[in-house]
This record gives C-alpha cells, structure tokens and sequence, in this order.
C-alpha cells in the first residue's frame, strides 16, 4: 500500500508494486501539489521511466565513481530495503536521464510506457552503482528510486507553514 508522511518538507511514500505507483502519480496530479525540488511532476514522471527503459534496453546507464561502485553491492540490501538517500546527483554521460520540461500527461506516457517495459522484459543490464541485479531486485530498487523523487512532491495544503503563537 503507498504510505504518505510528511517529514522535513518532503512527503514520504512507500510502493509496493507499480499499479500503487501510477496511482499516486495519478492522485498528485488530480490535486493541488507544490514542487520541493527543480522537476515537475512531468518531469519526474518522464525520468522515472527513462530509467525503467534503459535498466532493460540499454547497455549502460552510466558510470559511477569506482569508489561507489566499491560499496554498492554492500549497501544495495538496505537501499533497497531502506529507500534511496536525496543529494545523489548523475555523473556525466547520465544526461539522457535528465527530462526536459515535458507535460504531465507526456511524463505519465514515459512511466507507463517504461513499467510496460519491465513488465514484458526479462533483461536487465547490470545497475551502475549497484552491479548485477535480479528481476526483483530492480523492480524494488525502482519503486525506493520514485519513492525518493516523488517525495519532493507534496500537497499544497502541507506547502504552507502555520505559525504557532505562544505567550508567555
């Protein structure tokens, strides 16, 4: 079931599976949201999918520092468990990941189109952080990486601070 909860500014979810996703996505979309990071919904939604087709179509998504490719394998169980951490940023030759301002219905067509993708596919290439992965493992890993970008996504109703008056 996808999970809400505010934390810090950030609007924490939680996927089970890809329908639950397309779901929320579906839900932000039909309400009043406010954008925490520099992508839009579309925006988020097109890159999401891109990444779902190239983890199943493509030869390499790009090349990580060798010091995280060290260590990737040995955190992969806790990210995939845990979700993925914000700040990450893509390394050169990783441009094609990075959406352009698109329409949310163009970005919806991407992600549907990249879960149809996977749904059909049973290629993967290995992940560029995390090396080699099974079918699960890059679904879970896909549903912790629209968690993370998802969550800059909040309503707009929790955009707004309220001011607390105290006396004294």
């Amino acid at each position: 079931m996808a999970a809400s909860k505010q934390a810090t500014g950030h609007c924490q979810r939680r996927f089970d599976n890809f329908d639950q996703l397309l779901a929320e996505v579906r839900a932000l979309n039909a309400r009043p949201t406010r954008q925490l990071g520099n992508w839009s919904l579309g925006q988020i939604c097109q890159h999401l999918g891109i990444g779902m087709r190239e983890s199943a179509w493509g030869d390499k998504i790009f090349t990580a520092p060798l010091w995280l490719r060290m260590v990737g394998p040995w955190i992969r169980p806790r990210i995939l468990k845990r979700g993925l951490p914000r700040g990450f940023q893509i390394p050169r030759g990783g441009e094609r990941l990075i959406p352009p301002p698109v329409a949310f219905e163009d970005g919806l067509a991407t992600l549907e189109s990249g879960i149809a993708t996977l749904k059909a596919s049973d290629r993967r290439i290995a992940h560029p952080v995390f090396g080699q992965m099974n079918l699960a493992e890059w679904d879970q890993f896909h549903l912790r990486h629209a968690e993370l970008h998802l969550s800059f996504i909040v309503p707009a109703e929790a955009a707004v601070p309220v001011a607390v008056a105290t006396t004294r």
